[in-house]
């Protein structure tokens, strides 16, 4: 008897129905059971309970009240695909049991011999793996698998694993890793439970521990559960070291938009041996008692789109002291062993922007400031039909000067010595810890035209105030400033349609050269030399930097140490862009200029050096960056810095990479020549090693070490990795295993480091 895109809900109506489009349907004569057929397209069975279930047969037993589906048997719960031998669905027990099971779910492959579906009594689906082994690699002959003697996952929620061990390659032997064992853990690789182990000589063998919840409104996003925040609390240990305890909470939003946005993290170490010094500088006597507060967070208040956004940042950063990060956080040390602390309410629009700042100083090793100030910002815009743009910036607020108490002692050391007017004055200004009120503004007006219809001309014409109350020593100081300066630039090109590379599948070369000068002169009524210079201009004489002086009057944010200034800058900026397969490619990109200083308050100077910016992509397996500056005219700033950074990868099975930073002659900087080398070398599909070394040519020493070495093994990244520093003539190693799958990361609740 046959039945043509049928729905038979025959003696199962709220279980499941049966879908059959142009199938038979056969009624067996001891009416104890239905078969449903169709070779072709298949027949579907879907749940009340989610399943969805396909075979070429079903055969329904009316007595035992369960369908039997022929092989092959596809299954479709949410994002899990399983595909069997067979199957039996149990409509009274609303469970599946599938023999001979090959499944896809949250990026591992599974081969089981029999899976088990059943609904827990809070109605979430639960899929019960037994004689398991698990992968990631998704091939007929995967290179390595996890097996378990049980696998269970809650969809969206845990996995459970029993007796699990490791098989590589073709051995069917397995290697126990926790055979006596059942564990539990999230499909959130964050959730739960994650130790890393390890060594490194100023911590000693270490194991560290941590733990994570997920709280608030919990849910599942992507087949990974989720919820408002994730907290994880840490219990570290290490010999050299001690205990160590913290917990961290962040927004899972707001970290998934801005990772840089850590949240709240709190940290706090008993170190029983806190004078370790990993360099040869001396270290200050600290207590044993040490942490880390911090709070990253970025919020949007309100957001209406173009019409604006009110959003709150917060950047808080309280140390113990000075070696903490360098101790306990040497990523963080790396990048800023000196953190801010802010606090910033903004209201951003496409024209411009509202901000109440405020800074404040709760770490006293390094100079800073306490500062609360509110500022407004317009951009540069045309008003109405005039062509004349406008652009303004202003602020005012309260400012505090924060200088370190070894600090200070030093600097009136220096004082009892010098008898410079303008270097007296200098270390002054720098012992005023006295708090003053601040008022700036500052206006710039500007048009574009062009002259003969090809010369580029943007004049600019502008003013500002700046007005300090309060200051100690001083009183009141009113400063004016005048403000003149002009764009001149030119743009040429030129297509070579001739030029061709086959070997670099390029065609066509097309050269931008773009000629530019900028004129900028400022002349300032009076100022104080007291009055401290929290928003300065550092130039190579009175501070660190090495960069080019901004010539614009909004762009220039050391508004306290205005002075009279006339400076020509001129450059010329090239291009070179090229077609590969079709589409455009930046070939060479070069910028050169230099400063001509009628007068510069930073410089006696004629002339800067000359600074050059390169960056030439032939290929995507090459790279060359170089900025370079040095003196070429008269009495230029004296000294040469040259950092380039070179990626190569020659060969499929071969990443190189070159850098080199050298410092000469710089007036404030000590001359520095150090220069790296990176490679990563493939051995085969299965090998990798790789190594990094730094090296000093000043000191003639090799600050940097490191030596590594992968094992591929299907979807399995094993690693090992030796370093050795050299700090300045204090030694310091460390070794670590890395135990990673290649598609879902540390997604395992097993990880070496």
């Amino acid at each position: 008897m046959g039945d043509s895109g049928s729905i038979v809900p025959t003696q199962l109506p709220d279980k499941a129905q049966i879908l059959s489009e142009n199938g038979t349907v056969e009624y067996r004569a001891d009416g104890k059971s239905i078969i449903y057929s169709n070779p072709r397209s298949g027949v579907r069975m879907v749940t009340e309970d989610g399943l969805d279930m396909q075979s070429r047969s079903i055969r329904m037993d009316l007595g035992e009240k369960v369908s039997r589906l022929e092989g092959p048997v596809t299954i479709y719960q949410g994002e899990m695909l399983i595909l069997a031998d067979s199957a039996t669905y149990d409509w009274q027990k609303q469970s599946v049991q599938a023999q001979g099971v090959k499944a896809k779910m949250q990026g591992l492959i599974v081969r089981s011999d029999r899976a088990d579906f059943t609904t827990l009594p809070d109605k979430r689906q639960r899929v019960s793996f037994l004689d398991t082994f698990v992968s990631t690699d998704d091939s007929e002959s995967p290179d390595a698998w996890l097996g378990a003697k049980e696998l269970s996952v809650v969809a969206g929620e845990t996995i459970t694993v029993g007796g699990l061990s490791f098989a590589a390659e073709d051995y069917q032997m397995r290697v126990p890793i926790l055979g006596w064992f059942t564990f539990t853990h999230s499909l959130n690789p964050r959730e739960g439970y994650l130790p890393i182990i390890g060594s490194k000589s100023i911590w000693g063998a270490y194991w560290l521990n941590q733990y994570g919840f997920l709280i608030g409104n919990r849910r599942v996003e992507n087949g990974i559960p989720t919820a408002d925040y994730l907290v994880t609390t840490r219990l570290d240990g290490r010999t050299r070291r001690g205990l160590g305890y913290g917990l961290d909470a962040e927004e899972t939003a707001m970290a998934k938009l801005y990772p840089e946005m850590t949240g709240l993290s709190l940290y706090f170490a008993d170190d029983i041996h806190p004078n370790i010094n990993p360099t040869n500088i001396p270290r200050e006597p600290i207590d044993r008692f040490r942490y880390r507060l911090a709070l990253q967070t970025y919020h949007k208040l309100v957001d209406e789109g173009r019409e604006g956004t009110l959003s709150l940042a917060t950047n808080i950063n309280v140390l113990s002291d000075r070696y903490m990060l360098r101790d306990f956080f040497e990523d963080l040390s790396r990048v800023d062993d000196k953190p801010d602390n802010t606090v910033r309410l903004e209201w951003v629009q496409p024209t411009g922007q509202l901000m109440f700042n405020t800074r404040f100083a709760p770490n006293d090793y390094y100079p800073t400031e306490t500062r609360a100030e509110l500022s407004a910002y317009r951009v540069r815009s045309v008003i109405g039909n005039t062509g004349i743009a406008y652009e303004t910036n202003n602020a005012m607020g309260y400012l505090r000067q924060e200088v370190p108490a070894f600090q200070r002692a030093a600097y009136r050391e220096a004082l009892s010595r010098i008898t410079d007017a303008d270097v007296r004055n200098y270390y002054e200004r720098l012992l005023n810890e006295q708090g003053f009120f601040r008022i700036n503004s500052t206006h710039e007006l500007s048009t574009s035209f062009k002259i003969l219809n090809f010369l580029n001309v943007t004049p600019k014409l502008g003013g500002a105030y700046s007005g300090y109350f309060h200051v100690d020593r001083v009183g009141t100081d009113n400063r004016f400033l005048g403000y003149a300066g002009c764009d001149f630039d030119i743009k040429f090109h030129r297509t070579f349609e001739s030029f061709s590379l086959p070997s670099l599948r390029m065609r066509t070369l097309t050269h931008l050269i773009h000629p530019y000068a900028t004129f900028s002169s400022g002349t300032l009524s009076s100022s104080n030399p007291l009055v401290p210079q929290l928003d300065s201009w550092s130039s190579t004489l009175s501070g660190s930097t090495n960069n080019p002086i901004p010539l614009d009057l909004c762009s220039f944010t050391g508004i306290d140490s205005w002075d009279n200034w006339t400076i020509w800058r001129m450059g010329v900026h090239n291009r070179f862009t090229t077609l590969v397969d079709g589409e455009s490619r930046a070939l060479l990109d070069w910028n050169a200029f230099i400063d001509y200083n009628v007068s510069n308050p930073n410089t006696t100077n004629e002339f800067s050096n000359l600074y050059s910016l390169i960056r030439f992509t032939p290929t995507e397996r090459l790279t060359l960056r170089l900025e370079t500056q040095f003196p070429v005219i008269g009495s230029s700033d004296g000294f040469n810095q040259y950092n380039m950074d070179l990626s190569y990868m020659p060969y499929r099975w071969l990443e190189t990479s070159i850098g080199l930073r050298y410092m000469s002659g710089h007036p404030i900087l000590e001359d520095s020549k150090q220069t790296y080398i990176q490679a990563n070398l493939r051995i085969n599909d299965r090998y990798t090693v790789a190594g990094r070394w730094n090296w000093d040519i000043e000191q003639n020493r090799m600050p940097i070490q490191q030596y590594s070495i992968f094992r591929h093994s299907g979807p399995w990244h094993i690693g090992a990795t030796l370093f050795f520093r050299d700090n300045g003539g204090k030694r310091e190693t460390g070794f670590g295993i890395s135990f990673t799958l290649s598609e879902t990361g540390t997604a395992l609740p097993i990880n070496f480091l």
